[in-house]
């Protein structure tokens, strides 16, 4: 009787040691951001420009802020996913200018662990022209890959 009591706990024991699975970690990125780049052109060349005392606001928004930093040359965005349009208010020094953005949304499947992301496909692009002088879409689709999307010249 011992050894049958001895083989049961044996048999549960091995179950428990061979049924826990460290469960997988996302180290994907799950999460599309609108990238900005700001710039200048110089006597036609175009070339990096750094922005001191930034600040940046979703529009409506009662949050706090997304940015306030000095020496930024690109920002990441985050878009609303729940609306198909997301606004920015950016103000550098103190000069004050509003990003408006319409896209379409739908969701890819990153992976098993990290599960769907966000991405996003620019329709328009509005702007106001305080500091801003133009803006150019470089890549409209916005999906979780570390690229530019939009250039926005001073």
């Amino acid at each position: 009787m011992p050894g049958k009591i001895a083989r049961v706990l044996l048999f549960f024991l091995l179950l428990g040691f061979f049924s826990c699975e460290d469960q997988p970690v996302c180290t994907e990125m799950a999460a599309a951001f609108l990238q900005a780049g700001f710039y200048k052109a110089v006597e036609g060349e175009e070339q990096d420009s750094v922005l001191n005392n930034l600040t940046v606001k979703g529009l409506g928004a009662t949050e706090d802020l997304i940015v306030k930093e000095n020496g930024v040359k690109q920002l990441k965005l985050p878009l609303d996913f729940e609306n198909n349009a997301s606004a920015f208010i950016i103000t550098n020094d103190s000069v004050t200018d509003t990003l408006y953005l319409s896209y379409d949304t739908t969701l890819s499947f990153v992976s098993y662990e990290c599960g769907f992301a966000p991405n996003y496909d620019i329709n328009e692009v509005g702007f106001t022209t305080h500091g801003f002088d133009s803006i150019i879409i470089v890549k409209s689709f916005v999906e979780t890959v570390d690229e530019e999307n939009l250039k926005i010249y001073l």
